[in-house]
């Protein structure tokens, strides 16, 4: 649509502002409106007329952000999580991932599963659930010298949603990893929307003793994933069995108010794995779940 008349372009920009608008449909925002966001980009002409609306747009959504980062600050919750994390107990499990990688004394966050933060999006997930969690890490990064870079995915993030978290100093992922990232420096998987696959995925994907230590994965507790074998979840079944190789502190239990946040952290734990045997033995802890994978 670059060489487009100045009427078909205006048709454009107003069937674009329009998806913006409240309310929108995710699978609309997802599917169709990343291809607009990339034609209008492509066309100076297009994004000059377009780009005041998108802007609008994703100060509000900031906007909202913002307004999470205030409660979550001024909240019970984060007032124990503040003093959990000077725990030596805690400090000490840090500070040994931090030692794994002479190149690397910072951790990496990788968070998967934020799901949608723009409430004006229709969508089975909680917005301001997301929202709080959205602002726990970015609080994570902003409180310790510890988190030096986040990197995000989800696959029903909206154009507004991406362009709003890149804005608020995150990194949006362009491709859907599958959780099967291999870890090349210290890593924190922040997981707190995510199916019980993805983070077999993760520990199968850093299933050697060197990757294992170095990486902590905040998440749903492993102790209440299903007890079913037949699933397949070898590796979450492994490690969860295994007191030499997982460590996990659970979260604060507080509830964050006002109530609309809906227990954005509620059985949360820190994972923490440390394995100082061989690879051979690390493989034995998942042989007698086997069996059972599909």
């Amino acid at each position: 649509m670059k060489n487009a008349s100045d009427t078909e372009i205006d048709l454009k920009v107003k069937q674009i502002t329009a998806s913006l608008q409240p309310p929108h449909s995710v699978f609309y925002d997802v599917e169709r409106c990343r291809k607009d966001y990339r034609e209008a980009t492509d066309n100076p002409k297009m994004w000059a007329k377009l780009k005041p609306a998108i802007d609008k747009t994703v100060k509000g959504l900031m906007e909202k952000i913002h307004i999470a980062l205030e409660a979550l600050e001024n909240s019970e919750f984060y007032k124990e999580f503040m003093e959990q994390m000077q725990d030596p107990e805690i400090l000490e499990q840090i500070q040994r991932v931090r030692g794994t990688d002479p190149h690397h004394s910072h951790l990496q966050m990788v968070f998967y599963g934020i799901g949608n933060i723009d409430p004006e999006i229709r969508t089975r997930y909680s917005h301001s659930r997301s929202q709080m969690q959205l602002a726990f890490a970015i609080l994570m990064k902003e409180k310790f010298d510890f988190v030096n870079d986040i990197v995000l995915y989800d696959p029903i993030l909206s154009t507004i949603e991406r362009t709003a978290i890149n804005e608020l100093g995150c990194t949006v992922l362009h491709d859907n990893e599958f959780g099967k990232r291999t870890v090349d420096r210290p890593t924190i998987f922040f997981m707190p929307n995510c199916p019980f696959y993805l983070h077999d995925n993760v520990l199968g994907a850093n299933w050697t003793p060197a990757n294992l230590n170095k990486i902590i994965v905040l998440s749903y507790t492993f102790q209440d994933f299903p007890n079913d074998k037949s699933l397949g979840f070898t590796k979450v079944d492994a490690v969860r069995s295994s007191d030499r190789l997982l460590h996990e502190v659970r979260l604060p239990q507080t509830d964050i108010t006002p109530a609309v946040y809906e227990e954005p952290f509620r059985d949360f734990s820190w994972h923490f794995f440390a394995w100082d045997g061989s690879l051979e033995d690390l493989n034995k802890l998942e042989e007698p779940y086997l069996c059972y994978k599909k």
